[in-house]
């Protein structure tokens, strides 16, 4: 039998950027969508709704821990793929706001070579954001103890 740890960084700096009690409360809810969404694929792709041991349940999308024990090979591709994916919803759905709150036009003193296109203005920096935001950390082992001793 196969066992896998997976976690993802940087949380304990990503809350601890947290300056008031809205943005850390916040910060759990955004971590906690991250790990679901890495719980429900493991789930998936292992095709067993009882593959992801730690934490024992989830039922709700808050509180959820950053580390997950599986059993089974949930592969390092994988949660990568699903971590980064979820994460760029998010950033979509801030854009999307973003994007119906603020417009270029509201703003006549832009400096010299603007271009009212998003890619042009901050499509570099959004895109950092989407790839390079996260690390995710894999570990597997025949026993649950040697899946996270790998994993650290």
């Amino acid at each position: 039998m196969t066992f896998t740890a997976v976690t993802f960084a940087p949380v304990q700096s990503f809350i601890r950027s947290s300056r008031k009690l809205r943005d850390l409360y916040g910060s759990s809810l955004l971590l906690s969508h991250l790990a679901r969404a890495l719980h429900d694929d493991a789930v998936h792709q292992l095709s067993d709704p009882d593959a992801v041991i730690s934490p024992a349940e989830v039922a709700l999308s808050r509180g959820v821990p950053n580390t997950l024990i599986i059993r089974g090979n949930y592969s390092a591709t994988q949660a990568r793929k699903v971590l980064l994916s979820t994460w760029d919803q998010v950033l979509q759905a801030c854009r999307a706001w973003l994007e119906r709150q603020i417009k270029v036009s509201d703003f006549p003193e832009r400096p010299q070579g603007w271009k009212d296109d998003w890619d042009a203005g901050w499509g570099a920096s959004w895109k950092a954001a989407a790839l390079h935001s996260w690390e995710v950390f894999h570990g597997q082992g025949s026993s649950i103890a040697e899946a996270r001793e790998v994993l650290e």
